[in-house]
């Protein structure tokens, strides 16, 4: 698997990392930089934006509509590198990857699978710092 860290494309063995929903460390470390008062405010835009992403990724595969679905997955991709979300960057790269299927829809369900885990993890993390 390919992904990209840091700006640097690396070849990721898949049996030698733990593809969990998102790594706590980076995480953390994103929430630092903007501090404690901003904390809510960027992972509610970030859910926002990983929902956006999703619905018109899921446009984009039902009428299969590669164009639109090759900039989702990077979108999708970039916000997932950016908070540590490794697997759902990972299942962006290999959708984009894919040569379009010549009729019916584009098989996006891995990638919109890791999209919502993603947003209960870090829903979670809102409520938490809510409460």
């Amino acid at each position: 698997m390919i992904a990209q860290a840091g700006g640097l494309i690396v070849d990721i063995d898949e049996t030698d990392i733990d593809l969990t929903d998102i790594d706590e460390g980076r995480l953390a470390e994103m929430l630092a930089v903007v501090g404690p008062a901003f904390e809510k405010h960027l992972l509610r835009s970030l859910i926002c934006d990983l929902r956006a992403a999703r619905a018109r990724l899921t446009r984009a595969a039902t009428r299969c509509d590669v164009v639109v679905m090759r900039n989702q997955t990077h979108v999708l991709a970039s916000l997932a590198v950016t908070f540590g979300a490794v697997a759902l960057a990972a299942a962006a790269r290999e959708l984009d990857g894919r040569s379009p299927p010549l009729a019916g829809e584009i098989d996006a369900s891995r990638v919109i699978d890791r999209t919502d885990r993603l947003i209960t993890v870090l829903s979670g993390r809102l409520a938490e710092r809510a409460g």
